[in-house]
């Protein structure tokens, strides 16, 4: 089966190769086309053209983070461009000359307006722009979505409450990555900063670098799907069946090979499963990728898209060379290695199986891909719905996202997370199709929320039990909170707190005194203090 889809996908490639050809005197090119094809090839020869007059686009809503895919009707401009590239031609328009004149808007929406804008800003702020919204813009993104890139950007620790940038968003700035991606990036060097002696130090950097690269191109996990229709019209007239039983036969055929292919894909995708990431899966199949001796057939025997792949390879090298060239601030070098260390880790670390991975080495990078997205934060839902058929099926995993209170989202089949379905999980988009789907999620812990998305956490009083404590490790006091996430308040476990209040820090510091556990040496005398710390805690 799998030579049959690896010599289907060959056939698929060269059929579309064929639209460049030289088109002989007796014969006629018909190519059909989606609007994709439309904006990225010019195919010579072209002389008439039927046109739809509409075109299936992705727009994204900056008030609730969503992207959709919308069909809807093309410019004028669009228009007159269909009607020929490299020459004039005929168009035959499949709608009346009132619809071009009173519908049709005049020029597309410009592409600022269909994405988010908070690397715009934050690459404004980097020179000096205060005043973003007063920049002028030759389209204007609008007020809305400078309004949440600015909010973005202060969740990712980028700009402070003033708007002001802040050392590290100077740092993500000089990434030619989305600030969410540069986040986590510079998360992983932060973190490493403080541990000594890592041995496995320069291997986790090489995945970091890799998650920032998947986090910033396409998933290339595709599905091909191509049935041989002519061979199929050639042994129905042989036969001389029934048309309308050759094309029930035709679908259940059809089917079965698409269930077929459906069951290899899981496969291949299951050879680089990680049950936490969706990103690490494809960094994980990226490493596979790299060090395989063929990458047309690792591709054609994974179901992955060989372009997808090489701009995720080149952009990989790129970011781990700008990690160490460039002027960041000593809180942003890295400290364990050089590039070529990295690089060396990355390549002799070879998985043998679906998770190279241990699991204090991952779950450093789950820490870090949570830092970049604290705003797409979701919570599973348990029970089941009874407001629609389809929320009963059992792969429909339901979701509350923090930044849809009044909507339920779902845990998509394909994604590596739905065997498992954690109770947190934060993800890279949330796209609307029939319903609203996250895509690349990651699993995250309670305690990094608290950590990096403060401001979406409030918190209840200092709790009395347990009671406060002073941890010698730090030198600090510390109580313990009851902290809720978001507009809906998630109740999270309880979390410790550095003590803010001057009266409060030197009443616990004092206990942990005259208990021994500041001066270990003062534990001798404890039974002769106790009267003293009694009235000096009351």
């Amino acid at each position: 089966m799998e030579d049959d889809i690896s010599i289907s996908r060959d056939v698929l490639q060269t059929a579309q190769l064929r639209v460049f050809e030289e088109v002989k005197d007796e014969e006629r090119l018909v190519v059909v086309a989606t609007n994709v094809a439309e904006t990225s090839l010019t195919i010579p020869g072209i002389k008439y053209v039927v046109d739809t007059g509409r075109e299936k686009v992705k727009n994204y809503n900056p008030t609730n983070a969503k992207e959709t895919y919308e069909v809807q009707w093309i410019s004028k401009a669009s228009a007159a461009q269909r009607a020929g590239r490299t020459g004039p031609g005929h168009c035959y328009r499949l709608y009346s000359s009132a619809a071009f004149s009173n519908i049709l808007p005049k020029f597309s929406c410009a592409e600022i307006s269909k994405i988010p804008v908070d690397g715009v800003v934050l690459l404004l702020k980097s020179m000096g722009i205060d005043k973003v919204a007063n920049f002028p813009f030759p389209t204007s993104p609008g007020p809305a979505a400078l309004v949440d890139a600015e909010r973005c950007l202060k969740d990712l620790e980028a700009l402070d409450s003033n708007g002001r940038l802040t050392s590290l968003g100077k740092a993500m700035a000089r990434y030619p990555i989305s600030p969410r991606n540069s986040r986590m990036l510079l998360t992983v060097i932060q973190i490493m900063r403080k541990v000594k002696n890592y041995a496995s130090a320069n291997l986790v950097l090489g995945y970091a670098v890799a998650a920032a690269a998947v986090l910033s191109s396409t998933n290339p996990f595709v599905i091909q799907y191509e049935e041989s229709h002519s061979q199929n019209d050639e042994s129905q007239q042989a036969d001389g069946s029934n048309p309308m039983n050759s094309e029930k036969a035709l679908n259940k055929k059809e089917k079965s090979q698409k269930r077929k292919l459906n069951e290899l894909t899981k496969m291949s995708r299951a050879k680089f499963s990680s049950p936490s990431s969706d990103t690490l899966t494809v960094a994980y199949a990226l490493q596979r990728f790299e060090l395989s001796e063929s990458r047309v057939n690792f591709c054609n025997e994974n179901m992955l898209h060989l372009k997808t792949m090489e701009e995720m390879s080149k952009l990989r090298k790129q970011l781990l060379w700008l990690v160490f060239n460039q002027d960041a601030g000593q809180e942003f070098l890295w400290s364990h290695g050089t590039m070529e260390d990295v690089e060396h880790s990355w390549r002799v670390r070879v998985p043998s199986d679906k998770n190279p991975l241990l699991v204090n080495e991952e779950e450093l990078l789950l820490q870090a891909i949570c830092s970049g997205r604290v705003d797409r934060v979701a919570k599973r839902i348990r029970g089941v719905s009874r407001s629609s058929e389809g929320d009963r099926k059992a792969n429909a995993v339901r979701y509350q996202a923090c930044c849809l209170v009044e909507k339920t989202v779902f845990l998509h089949r394909s994604s590596c997370l739905s065997s498992c379905a954690p109770e947190l999980l934060v993800y890279s988009e949330l796209v609307q199709t029939k319903r609203p789907y996250m895509h690349g999620e990651t699993s995250v812990k309670p305690g990094w929320l608290v950590k990096y998305a403060k401001s979406y956490c409030t918190f209840s009083a200092p709790l009395t039990d347990p009671k406060p404590y002073y941890d010698p490790q730090t030198d600090e006091v510390y109580s313990w909170l009851v902290p809720s996430f978001g507009p809906l308040l998630w109740q999270l476990p309880m979390h410790n707190m550095r003590i803010s209040n001057m009266a409060h820090r030197v009443t616990v510091f004092a206990f942990a005194l005259l208990e021994g556990q500041v001066l270990p040496c003062l534990r001798s005398g404890k039974k002769y203090m106790y009267h003293f710390k009694a009235r000096t805690i009351s």
